[in-house]
């Protein structure tokens, strides 16, 4: 009998270990994330020049509207709670996931141009 409480126990203390790990490895912080995305970091500038930019301003200048547009469809769709911590938090989570919807796009499209440039 101990040996089996012992199993569940110790099973249980597996399963929130297991979830505790899993969400400090794998948070990803929304607002560092936009910052990231509105810089354009990490792309190159022949690549932003193929997709239509000139140089990284012009592609930071079209993120940071796009910012603006996205704070301001959020606060249409989100209701207001007595509480502005929470609604912050809201806002924060509704333009990192609109910005990620956006963002697929330019990923998938450096995806190809890398891809096209080590075949040469």
């Amino acid at each position: 009998m101990n040996g089996q409480n012992f199993l569940v126990i110790f099973a249980f203390m597996m399963l929130f270990l297991g979830l505790f790990l899993g969400r400090t490895i794998w948070y990803i912080n929304p607002e560092e994330r936009v910052a990231q995305i509105v810089s354009c970091e990490g792309y190159e500038d022949d690549f932003l020049k193929t997709v239509g930019f000139e140089n990284h301003d012009d592609c930071v200048n079209l993120n940071l509207a796009l910012h603006k547009q996205y704070i301001d469809d959020c606060l249409k769709n989100i209701k207001t709670s007595n509480r502005e911590s929470f609604d912050m938090k809201q806002l924060d989570l509704c333009v990192y996931y609109s910005f990620e919807r956006q963002s697929l796009f330019l990923s998938s499209e450096y995806f190809v141009f890398r891809n096209e440039k080590i075949k040469q």
